[in-house]
């Protein structure tokens, strides 16, 4: 599967076209809505995206963070199984299996638990004028703007 995301917020899966083959699909498998009638997954560019087998995290320069599940898509279509605000812009998103990491622009990185879907911890990191441009669970966080 590929998955995209778009400046607009838009958010769309392909499959391959049959098992083994190289090209997609040309229409999207699946499309992400923040709401139903809502045409995009976020109101403005994607950030971040983590993608598990089931399951997928989205983040978005409006400040969203969203948790989607394959196992939810009807008819093509997928919401959030949940979204919170992480109160600050988004600059790059990374987890394990219990928790993850968005790194702000305003130096900070918040720690989100999976399941409880909140925030369990945030850490200042660089001045307020530098964002956190890459973070990494393996190691340090690196790659100051």
């Amino acid at each position: 599967m590929v998955i995209a995301g778009d400046l607009a917020g838009g958010l769309r899966a392909w499959k391959p076209e049959f098992p083994g083959a190289e090209g997609y699909t040309p229409r999207p498998y699946l499309t992400f809505q923040e709401k139903p009638g809502f045409l995009c997954a976020h109101t403005s560019a994607l950030i971040g995206l983590e993608v598990s087998d089931e399951r997928m995290i989205s983040c978005s320069s409006d400040g969203t963070l969203s948790f989607w599940s394959f196992a939810d898509a009807k008819e093509g279509v997928v919401h959030p199984s949940f979204s919170t605000s992480l109160e600050g812009v988004p600059l790059c998103l990374s987890g394990t299996e219990r928790v993850v990491f968005v790194g702000l622009k305003d130096g900070s990185v918040r720690k989100i638990e999976r399941k409880k879907t909140k925030c369990i911890d945030s850490m200042v990191l660089a001045p307020s004028d530098a964002g956190v441009a890459r973070c990494e669970v393996e190691g340090a966080v690196e790659g100051f703007r």
